[in-house]
């Protein structure tokens, strides 16, 4: 399931989880080497994290959901009518960015490398 040839790693979004290094690693039977990088890349995403949380709760202009530290770039928030329970779909209206149009067009410049150490706070 985690094969990567070339053809589909353009297909794929840098969020993938077969582009994380400890993933490779473990599939190299390098376990050790895998355990590391698994670390490393937790501490990197919670250093992010604190760091997107600190800023948005610096701006005192956000209210309501921009004080979220994550909003998804492929899904929508939507409330079910009958229950009120929150739930996601995926983004599928014209004009708007959507993950099979960037699939299609291979179009991933927006989308952060999240499995990167110098991967920048992203909202």
């Amino acid at each position: 399931m985690n094969l990567l040839n070339d053809t589909l790693k353009e297909k794929l979004p840098p969020t993938d989880s077969r582009f994380r290094s400890d993933v490779r690693l473990w599939e190299e039977a390098k376990l050790e080497e895998a355990s590391d990088a698994k670390h490393g890349l937790e501490e990197w995403q919670r250093a992010r994290k604190k760091t997107l949380k600190e800023e948005i709760l610096k701006d005192k202009d956000l209210t309501g959901d921009d004080k979220l530290y994550y909003k998804p770039k492929y899904f929508e928030m939507m409330t079910h009518p009958l229950t009120g329970d929150d739930f996601y779909i995926l983004k599928e209206k014209e004009g708007q960015r959507n993950y099979w149009k960037d699939r299609d067009n291979c179009d991933w410049g927006h989308m952060p490398k999240i499995y990167d150490e110098d991967c920048e706070p992203f909202y």
